[in-house]
């Protein structure tokens, strides 16, 4: 997909990445490395002809992502971490949710996200959409 452009574009994209999942004590944590590469199909003359008015259409990307949370008082509070960081374009997104029970099957939930950094990255696109929200949660 070209920004510049407004279409998609032929070509090729693949993504894999390797994490760990692990309880230490009272936490749950995990991270993860996400590898990206997106390439213009060669053989395609529209397609060229794109990657000389919109260069971004060809890249490669590197994403960290880590996420903590842990429980508290008989698992009736629960809080998050999560954070996702692309060195390459220098964004980050960063997330916290506290979670409380109120009752059986009643919980009461608040989440802030942030974004910072600017870029033609999912990250980067994403800089003015940062968040609060609140919500009550019953399950039946």
């Amino acid at each position: 997909q070209s920004d510049v452009l407004g279409r998609g574009v032929g070509g090729h994209t693949w993504q894999g990445g390797i994490g760990v999942d692990r309880k230490t004590g009272a936490y749950r944590v995990a991270g993860d490395v996400i590898v990206s590469s997106t390439r213009v199909d060669g053989s395609n003359p529209s397609s060229v002809a794109a990657l000389k008015v919109d260069p971004n259409i060809q890249r490669d990307s590197v994403t960290l992502v880590a996420s903590a949370d842990r429980s508290f008082v008989r698992d009736t509070r629960n809080v998050k971490f999560f954070a996702a960081y692309d060195p390459g374009n220098k964004t980050t997104f960063a997330r916290f949710i506290a979670a409380i029970s109120l009752g059986d099957n009643v919980w009461f939930d608040a989440s802030t996200g942030l974004f910072l950094g600017r870029s033609a990255e999912p990250l980067g696109r994403l800089t003015n959409a940062d968040f609060v929200y609140t919500r009550l949660r019953v399950f039946f």
